[in-house]
């Protein structure tokens, strides 16, 4: 096989059809959609622990500036994603759990008396570029709308940046001062320990997962002897609440 062969084969997978251009376009598709709320929710219940945890990293590796990244997108087949899951470590010290957004950084900033903490993440394209209906990662049209700066800044009492400024912030420190996951064992080993001894509100969540789980299993023992698929077990578990789900066999 030809080299232009191979390379036109190996572009196959991202190749897409092409897309409309122009401000009348971008104008037209971004119009008549609800308009975003602005509203700023509650401060969460896990931010205060959040904070304590990132305190606790601080105390270890104080005069440094440490860098927790939550992790890019896993593709699953060309622009299809798995489920994403950010960094254990990303989740435990933001309290930001399945509604992180891909690609976020967490910077901890030790060096002071009091730690200094800024989370980094990529905002949801406006409809008014075309990345609102042309970029599947980000664009409203295809991941809904997400919360703002702001909005993140107050549900977990932190505060927040754009992901384009991470770089040259960084840029301002000296790289022996910079530990990141990548570079650094202490780093891993000590967030990984962190997270064997659990807060209350880690336990009571815990208590929470289990209860479910019991009901879950109590709505599949219930429904034993019946053919019911693997989507309707999987529907009991996901709805303890309702065991008595009536469903004919399915093949």
């Amino acid at each position: 096989m030809s080299k232009d062969a191979a390379k036109k084969l190996a572009e196959r997978g991202s190749a897409r059809s092409h897309r409309p251009t122009g401000n009348k376009f971008v104008k037209y598709i971004g119009s008549n959609w609800s308009a975003d709320s602005n509203t700023l929710p509650k401060e969460s219940k896990v931010a205060p622990f959040a904070a304590a945890r990132r305190d606790a990293v601080a105390k270890a590796f104080e005069g440094k500036i440490i860098v927790i990244e939550a992790g890019p997108e896993t593709a699953r087949s060309n622009d299809t994603y798995y489920r994403y899951r950010p960094h254990s470590a990303f989740a435990h010290l933001t309290g930001w759990g399945a509604e992180t957004v891909p690609d976020s950084v967490l910077v901890i900033d030790a060096r002071g008396k009091k730690q200094k903490s800024v989370l980094y993440f990529r905002e949801t394209a406006g409809k008014n570029t075309d990345e609102f209906f042309a970029n599947s990662q980000i664009g409203e049209f295809w991941v809904g709308s997400r919360p703002n700066l702001k909005q993140v800044s107050a549900l977990l009492g932190i505060q927040t940046k754009s992901l384009k400024k991470l770089e040259a912030d960084l840029a301002e420190h000296k790289k022996k001062h910079v530990l990141t996951l990548a570079k650094s064992t202490k780093l891993v080993e000590f967030v990984s320990e962190l997270r064997l001894i659990k807060d209350s509100y880690e336990i009571a969540e815990m208590k929470k997962s289990v209860a479910a789980s019991i009901k879950g299993f109590e709505a599949v023992v219930k429904n034993l002897g019946k053919q019911l698929s693997i989507l309707a077990v999987s529907a009991l578990l996901r709805q303890p609440s309702l065991p008595k789900l009536e469903q004919k066999a399915m093949t």
